[in-house]
């Protein structure tokens, strides 16, 4: 997806674009210089037209250096005010980040919270590397004098702490004061909703890697104060908060979606601003740039948790293999050894995905979902699957339940006959559970398939829900129950065998085994099975058949009525789907299925019924 280097946004959200001459490219490069920007524009590279005219604008320029002149010098007299402290840092009475009094006890002015874990230091000691500004280095001076936070009863204020994290510039509060009194800027006026913001800016920036909406952040709200923001005073609010690195957008048609401003330029920028000597730190500077730009490409994959991959993405190494982003292809190819990885790629690629966005990316790969269903149709077993699940390999034994609750759902148990394909229904027996040694717990039943030859591609993508109930299952499965009063063998007594011609047709097929074993002892080139096959049969091969599961019916088989049911249901089958209905049952089942269909009246649907003897699968 092609992006704007200007405002990182991409360009194919119905803005005007325009790709700039030699000379508007000039007087973009020139506006990035004035302006202290990493922007350069290349030949043939579109921009939208609006940022392109409010880069280039004077004013802006200057609007934009005045504010940056006003971050430095707040960041320089706060840099001042905390170098007079330098000799000695009361950590039980001032915030670790701002220096400035923190009073537990306080009910008024800025929320005030201890340090509890040594977790906590080693994360702000991460965010110093990664800030590498004034701010950050006060901060890693004062972690560097004492060796235990939790010990040291360290304190901070929770703005501070937020600001800090999110590369922000110092609090208001901390930058004005009026003797001891401490002046609370741009703060409003009721605390109670402001308190509760700052928690939902927070989870926010704690769960930067989700796609979360402006009613979602409202939701949030609403679990510290009953009285949140509406929906536009939210979305002004985040705006206000944090500035320029916060867009509000649309993303795979899910509206108002909060995201942190993040792209391969600035990423590459901030790498290039960081001035490394050391060989080492050097070295993880470089892998965490790269981390970051593979994360960044993962964000940037849709993300819908609405439907499951269809069975042609978890069967198709080519669609495996594109659902990985580009950049984790390559870094994958480059580390794996051997002339064919794709499998691997795709795999690996997929496993980094999930556990980069588990959430978001719950059901969405192939791969995940795929292995996970396999293992639980050849093996049945919870504990191998989230075993595997636990080490990252496939999906949860728990959304394995949930994508056979919705496949059991949306199937529709029709075989609808596509022109040059040809649909057959078979029905038998079905036994489940017979080896129990009380016998109970087992079921004898009948049931069903449709078979559509050759083969015809399933595209539909299952619908994920999470409220499927058991009674949709079973109502979707519903067979309607005719119960038959007649006696069948009445219809047989009425049957004619009308007199056949005796045509003599020498059956070649059942002496190809014998050809083929007698040309062994000949010693010739003989071919395969499959090409003895190939030479006796003319005419193209139909392929491989579809095969579709119908419902079951939990009624003694031989018993007429469960019969004169499946019959019925095949004929209404069929009937939606505009097909001649051909049934197979084997001979017992045959027979007592021909003295019904010959009972009917004139008239009867059954009476369209193709009845064929034969096996289940054949």
């Amino acid at each position: 997806m092609a992006l704007c280097v200007l405002c990182g946004d991409p360009l194919n959200l119905g803005e005007k674009t325009v790709v700039p001459t030699d000379r508007g490219r000039d007087t973009i490069n020139k506006a990035s210089l004035e302006r202290g920007d990493a922007v350069c524009l290349s030949e043939g590279e579109a921009v939208h037209e609006v940022c392109r005219r409010n880069y280039t604008n004077a004013r802006n320029i200057q609007s934009v250096l005045k504010k940056k002149a006003e971050k430095e010098n707040a960041l320089s007299n706060l840099a001042q005010n905390l170098r007079s402290q330098k000799e000695y840092f009361d950590f039980a009475k001032c915030c670790l980040f701002c220096g400035k009094e923190a009073n537990l006890d306080s009910r008024s002015g800025p929320k005030v919270y201890p340090v509890r874990t040594l977790d906590f230091e080693r994360t702000i000691f991460q965010v110093c590397s990664q800030r590498c500004d004034e701010w950050a280095d006060i901060v890693r001076s004062r972690l560097e004098f004492v060796s235990d936070l939790p010990a040291a009863d360290a304190v901070y204020h929770q703005n501070c702490s937020l600001c800090f994290r999110s590369r922000k510039r110092p609090p208001q509060f901390t930058q004005s004061h009026q003797g001891n009194k401490q002046v609370k800027l741009g703060r409003p006026k009721d605390e109670r909703k402001a308190e509760a913001f700052e928690k939902v800016a927070t989870y926010l920036v704690q769960n930067e890697n989700e796609q979360i909406t402006v009613n979602d952040l409202i939701i949030k709200m609403k679990e510290f104060t009953d009285d949140a923001y509406s929906h536009p005073t939210m979305k002004q609010e985040l705006q206000n908060y944090f500035g320029e690195q916060l867009i509000v957008t649309e993303v795979n048609g899910k509206s108002n979606v909060v995201t942190f401003r993040k792209t391969a330029s600035s990423i590459l920028h901030n790498f290039y601003a960081k001035k490394v000597k050391d060989e080492d730190a050097q070295k993880e500077l470089i892998l965490k740039t790269a981390a970051e730009l593979l994360k960044n490409d993962i964000r940037a994959v849709p993300t819908s948790r609405a439907m499951y991959p269809s069975d042609d993405d978890i069967s198709s190494r080519g669609a495996n293999l594109e659902f990985v982003p580009k950049s984790l292809q390559i870094l994958l190819e480059n580390i794996f050894s051997g002339k064919e990885t794709s499998v691997k790629v795709s795999s690996i690629g997929q496993a980094i995905m999930q556990a980069s966005r588990p959430r978001l990316l719950l059901c969405r790969c192939p791969l995940q979902i795929g292995l996970a269903v396999q293992m639980h149709h050849c093996f049945d077993s919870k504990f191998l699957i989230d075993t595997l699940y636990s080490l990252g390999f496939c999906s949860s034994y728990k959304e394995v339940l949930t994508y056979e609750m919705n496949a059991a759902v949306s199937e529709n148990n029709v075989a609808f006959q596509v022109d040059g394909h040809f649909t057959q229904y078979i029905a038998d027996n079905l036994d489940h559970n017979t080896a129990t040694l009380d016998g109970c717990n087992t079921f004898h039943g009948m049931g069903m398939i449709a078979t559509v030859t050759p083969t015809i591609g399933k595209t539909d993508r299952i619908r994920r829900r999470t409220d499927v109930k058991p009674e949709e299952i079973v109502k979707r499965a519903k067979v309607d129950i005719q119960y038959y009063n007649r006696q069948a063998c009445d219809g047989l007594l009425k049957l004619k065998f009308e007199h056949l011609e005796n045509v003599f047709v020498e059956d070649v097929t059942s002496k190809v085994d014998l050809l083929w074993k007698a040309c062994w002892l000949l010693q010739p080139d003989r071919p395969s099975w499959s090409g003895f096959m190939q030479a006796i049969h003319k005419g193209r091969y139909p392929g491989q058949s579809s095969i579709i599961f119908m419902p079951m019916i939990d009624m003694n088989p031989s018993d007429t009525t469960c019969i004169f049911s499946t019959l019925h249901f095949i004929s209404a089958q069929a009937k939606r789907s505009n097909t001649t209905p051909v049934l197979t049952f084997d001979q017992p089942l045959w027979w007592k299925a021909l003295g019904i269909i010959s009972s009917e009246p004139d008239g009867s649907d059954l009476k369209a019924i193709v009845l064929r003897l034969g096996p289940f699968w054949k």
